[in-house]
């Protein structure tokens, strides 16, 4: 385990307290399951393994502890030059989360909101998630321009020199001497 600093070196979501953060993590099964055996340092046991809830947790186990009784996880965003540690978001709080950084910044798209929401936080099957989110997203979907489709392509028959001849007129406001056509 690589231990955390100090609660002052976790970065914190702006959307919700370092208390709310805790009082949800304690009321969610899996979350306060996986702080207290990260805290005790006593692995995930086979029988808990077989939830498919604890395996994600399993897979990020060496980067997991708890700072002042908040479970975080240490993470490695492109957009720091080092690790940091997140707070592991509770489920009861993903959808407000993924909602507060989605629909109130301007809509954004699945990759953007994941960057940022990495830098502020950690669950399982993030990307899914924000992924499904954004897919979903009733004001995404209105504001989406549909294409139209191209005009078929339609054979033009080669007749013979002179059959066809086209001009181009182009109407512009009179000049002084009266011309009012291109040619």
């Amino acid at each position: 385990h690589v231990r955390a600093p100090g609660s002052n070196a976790v970065v914190l979501s702006p959307t919700f307290s370092f208390a709310e953060l805790l009082d949800a993590q304690k009321e969610d099964v899996v979350v306060s399951q996986v702080a207290s055996r990260v805290q005790d340092d006593t692995p995930l046991s086979r029988a808990e393994l077989k939830g498919p809830d604890f395996i994600p947790y399993k897979r990020v186990w060496k980067t997991l502890d708890v700072c002042d009784g908040l479970l975080v996880r240490q993470v490695r965003p492109s957009i720091y030059t080092g690790p940091i540690w997140v707070p592991v978001v509770p489920s009861s709080l993903r959808p407000l989360m993924i909602q507060r950084f989605h629909d109130d910044v301007g809509h954004v798209g699945a990759p953007k909101l994941l960057e940022k929401i990495q830098t502020l936080g950690y669950w399982p099957c993030m990307a899914e998630d924000i992924e499904r989110y954004v897919s979903s997203c009733d004001g995404c979907l209105n504001s989406k321009k549909s294409k139209p489709s191209p005009a078929p392509l339609m054979p033009v028959p080669i007749g013979r020199p002179w059959e066809t001849v086209a001009i181009d007129l182009l109407t512009v406001p009179e000049n002084p001497e009266g011309i009012s056509t291109l040619l």
